[in-house]
């Protein structure tokens, strides 16, 4: 009678373990996004946190912020140790050349990667980035945010690598930051016309060791703004001009 008890609650403890288990295996999936939303990431020391910032087009048109460390997920906590933490920002949408594009935080401006002559393989990162949106899940959840360990494969190191090269796909690296570093968010457009993987520099972004994201757009230069109130200023002459003429 004994060795039955035992048995029947070392079944008990199995179903138990299991059960925990798949409840862990649920809240490691809880993070969804759709295609065209920022995720942040952070990742260090096997651990790495998630959070999906919304519509990128919302995002950059900023200014935004948001403090990571009101999270219950304690995302400065789970990812501290020894390593340093290093994050990053990555949209993506389209499904062809012509309608393809990325945003990432990067250490170099567009300018720097272009003149570095790296190569940027702008469909590629879209690809990986469907890749990981499938192991994670597909539907919309702006603030929605998880924690997985880095061996996981549906980890965003287990998709991009820790190397800041989004996949190998941009091979200057430089796509992650750390601590209180400003980075540019750049924008990589698949094709646009007969050229390929066409960079330009939409946002800065910098990440404080308090877990407060600041991201703020990039200011229009002056000269242009100077050159579009001259332009505004030449069409109300001209439209004056053809009224007296008319008269």
């Amino acid at each position: 009678m004994e060795r039955n008890g035992w048995k029947r609650g070392a079944k008990m403890l199995v179903g138990i373990a299991a059960g925990v288990t798949a409840l862990s295996a649920v809240d490691a999936r809880a993070l969804q996004f759709n295609t065209g939303d920022l995720m942040l990431a952070l990742y260090a020391n096997g651990q790495e946190y998630y959070r999906n910032l919304g519509p990128a087009s919302t995002v950059l048109a900023g200014p935004f912020s948001v403090d990571i460390s009101t999270s219950s997920l304690n995302p400065l906590s789970v990812t501290a140790g020894a390593e340093p933490v290093r994050w990053s920002l990555l949209s993506t949408q389209g499904t062809t050349q012509l309608n393809t594009f990325i945003n990432t935080a990067s250490q170099f401006t567009s300018a720097e990667i272009n003149a570095a002559g790296t190569n940027q393989g702008t469909v590629a990162v879209n690809s990986n980035m469907a890749g990981w949106r499938n192991a994670l899940g597909l539907a919309t959840g702006p603030g929605t945010e998880a924690v997985l360990a880095a061996s996981n494969p549906a980890s965003f190191t287990s998709n991009f690598g820790v190397g800041g090269t989004l996949g190998g796909n941009f091979t200057g690296a430089g796509q992650q930051g750390l601590f209180d570093e400003t980075l540019t968010i750049v924008m990589a457009q698949a094709r646009v016309g007969t050229e390929f993987n066409v960079l330009s520099d939409v946002g800065r972004a910098v990440l404080a060791s308090n877990g407060l994201l600041t991201i703020t757009p990039v200011p229009i230069p002056a000269a242009v703004i100077l050159f579009g109130t001259g332009l505004i200023g030449l069409a109300g002459i001209a439209r004056r001009g053809r009224a007296k003429v008319s008269v």
